[in-house]
């Protein structure tokens, strides 16, 4: 089960959910050794509080994960991340903002070495 929300964190605290949930999940899929999610937002959203407005400015991706999968929604409040950290990242990089085309999407692979994998799924 793939648990998506668009979330915006203050401090190092629990990540509180925004009223406004722009992010889309567009696909999910998860096997033995990765789990996938593609998903998209707007540039810019009615979301002026917590949504910064993708631009052509260097923007940090924030990104965290656990070993285990949570069981239910709410166990996001006390599942641990295992792995976390940030990258710098243009996620655009033309002056015309437009709906991306297949072509102009980015991809990238978050690679942790000596996983074991649980299955929840039987």
């Amino acid at each position: 089960m793939i648990y998506f929300q668009d979330r915006y964190a203050e401090d190092e605290s629990l990540p509180k959910i925004d009223e406004s949930q722009d992010w889309k999940l567009l696909k999910s899929a998860q096997n033995e050794t990765h789990t996938i999610l593609q998903f998209s937002r707007p540039y810019k959203t009615c979301d002026d509080s917590y949504d910064l407005e993708i631009t052509n400015d260097t923007i940090r991706l924030i990104y965290a994960f656990g070993y285990n999968d949570p069981k239910s929604i709410n166990d996001i409040k006390i599942h641990k991340h295992n792995q976390r950290g940030t990258k710098n990242e243009l996620l655009i990089n033309h002056e015309k903002l437009e709906d991306p085309k297949e072509d102009d999407l980015q991809y990238y692979d978050f690679t942790v070495k000596n996983v074991y994998f649980v299955s929840l799924f039987s």
